[in-house]
């Protein structure tokens, strides 16, 4: 599937973020997610996230390094947007599942907050 235009925007600031770097991290994807203001956010606004929590509460880095990070968040986000029902885009809460399945320590501080893959994907289940 293609990318919305929302993930799409979230993409490009997370890469924005990143330039002086040489890869983006997954505090820049989150940081995007979190400031775009759609899906995504309300999830990670749910579960009690703002930029200064997540600075304080996620990893600034991905042990696999940033140059895979976009290319395995990205996989990852289509496998899961196929999963919920062949889904025409991948949207911002497909990214968000994706990164916590690439990253596992951002999947693992999320499910702290009542956050897994499922509940990502199902927006009854996150009180929305």
């Amino acid at each position: 599937p293609d990318f919305s235009q929302a993930a799409a925007r979230v993409l490009a600031d997370a890469a924005a973020r990143a330039k002086d770097r040489g890869g983006v991290a997954p505090i820049d994807l989150l940081l995007a997610l979190l400031e775009d203001g759609s899906r995504a956010a309300e999830i990670l606004q749910a579960a009690g996230y703002d930029a200064d929590r997540l600075l304080t509460d996620m990893p600034l880095a991905s042990d696999d390094g940033a140059a895979d990070l976009l290319f395995a968040v990205t996989t990852e986000a289509r496998r899961v947007a196929r999963r919920a029902g062949g889904e025409i885009e991948v949207a911002t809460e497909h990214l968000l599942a994706g990164l916590v399945t690439a990253v596992p320590q951002v999947g693992e501080r999320l499910a702290a907050r009542g956050l897994d893959l499922e509940t990502l994907v199902e927006p009854a289940s996150v009180g929305l």
